[in-house]
This record gives C-alpha cells, structure tokens and sequence, in this order.
C-alpha cells in the first residue's frame, strides 16, 4: 500500500494537523486502522494520536483519498474528539439497551372526558 500526503493544514488553534491523504492498495478495500498506521509512520507520530475522519474509496479502483488528524498530544485529542469516537476506537460494544419507559400516568388511563353539548331552545 502507498500512501501519499497531498495537502497539510496546520491548526493551531487545535493543537492538530489535517491532512488530506491519497492511498493506493493493491490488494482489497483500504482499512482505516492501515492508513492510521502509515501516516504515523510518515510523520513519525505515535498511532494514538493519529484520527482517521473519512476514508473515501473510488469506485472500480483500488485508490482512496482519506481526511486524517494528527494532534500535538493526547491530551488535545480526548479534549477535542467527541466520546462516541474515541468508544469505538477503543473497539468498545454499544451502549447497554435503553430500560422500558414507566407505566402511564394514572390520568392517561382514563378516557378523555366530552364537551358538554350546548342546549337547544
């Protein structure tokens, strides 16, 4: 697999680089885990700081185009990605199911009372 920076942004508001990034696979659809690796390397940066945020593969070729993060440090990272992402880094399961609403209200049983009917004279 070759992987190619085509443009880097410096954020430094941030504290985070973002690359745009053109990969070429030989063999089967590019993982992102793959790319995160090779970038790292690239930039000789540890894999944890390394954010894949999109990887988009072109149909009938073996070449993606992927939009990656690279923070200065850790602590930018948890304090910038959202919770959700990093859970599903981690390879954490879903959330446990959701527990079953209480029953109605006692009002909610009852039916709704009906308009008193106007007299007719």
């Amino acid at each position: 697999m070759t992987v190619k920076i085509s443009s880097q942004i410096e954020n430094k508001l941030l504290n985070r680089k973002e690359l745009l990034v053109n990969a070429e696979n030989a063999g089967s659809t590019i993982k992102s885990e793959e790319i995160q690796g090779k970038v790292a390397a690239l930039l000789n940066v540890d894999k944890n700081l390394v954010v894949v945020e999109t990887v988009h593969q072109y149909f009938g070729m073996k070449k993606s185009q992927a939009q990656v993060k690279v923070y200065d440090s850790l602590e930018f990272l948890q304090k910038t990605e959202p919770k959700s992402k990093a859970k599903k880094e981690a390879g954490a399961t879903a959330p446990a199911q959701a527990q079953p609403a209480a029953a109605p209200a006692a009002a909610a049983a009852q039916p709704a009372a009906k308009p008193a009917e106007a007299k007719k004279s």
